[in-house]
């Protein structure tokens, strides 16, 4: 017995050394663009909502990353709605227009999960879903495909696989669009 819980420990202590890396990162990397920003490398204006820009709802709750993510999405170009419950994303997409993606998180600390408030929100709303999870593996993957085709992302990943993510979900679901349209015609 005294083995397991030493693993426990261990365990736990792995762990923390992951969480407390990436956290680090995601503080020298907002940091660093605060401070490409202060000397004019960075564009477009963090926090400055543009009307020709696609805007992302952004379903987070741990507010590291809400930082992190609104800066790195801000940084590709979009604009950014962050919220921290299921419940206030449905109420975001039936009183806001013009959201074209929501990032959402699959396990929400309160309140329905991600994917029940996706599937409440894609009943009304044609908008593409793409997850995020700090969990990758075949479970998190059937999950997601049972209620958005658009895929998931995980939430360590760097700020190329997120933009990279996020576009070709959103000219997936133009194609979608283009193709429904023909289809009706």
């Amino acid at each position: 017995m005294p083995g397991n819980k030493m693993n426990t420990v261990q365990g736990g202590q792995e762990k923390n050394f992951v969480n407390n890396h990436f956290i680090y990162r995601a503080q020298s990397e907002i940091i660093r663009a605060k401070y490409d920003f202060i000397i004019g490398n960075a564009s477009p204006v963090p926090g400055v909502v543009m009307p020709d820009k696609k805007t992302i709802l952004l379903v987070e709750d741990e507010d590291l990353l809400v930082i992190l993510q609104t800066d790195r999405l801000e940084r590709l170009g979009f604009n950014v709605i962050a919220v921290s419950s299921g419940e206030r994303a449905i109420e975001v997409t039936q009183t806001t227009p013009g959201i074209d993606l929501i990032l959402m998180d699959i396990n929400l600390r309160s309140g329905m999960d991600g994917l029940e408030a996706a599937s409440t929100i894609l009943k009304d709303h044609d908008i593409p879903v793409v997850f995020l999870s700090s969990h990758e593996g075949e479970e998190i993957v059937k999950r997601t495909k049972e209620i958005s085709s658009y895929g998931y992302v995980v939430k360590e990943s760097d700020m190329t696989a997120l933009g990279a993510s996020v576009k070709t979900a959103m000219k997936l679901h133009e194609a979608h669009r283009v193709l429904k349209k023909k289809e009706s015609s």
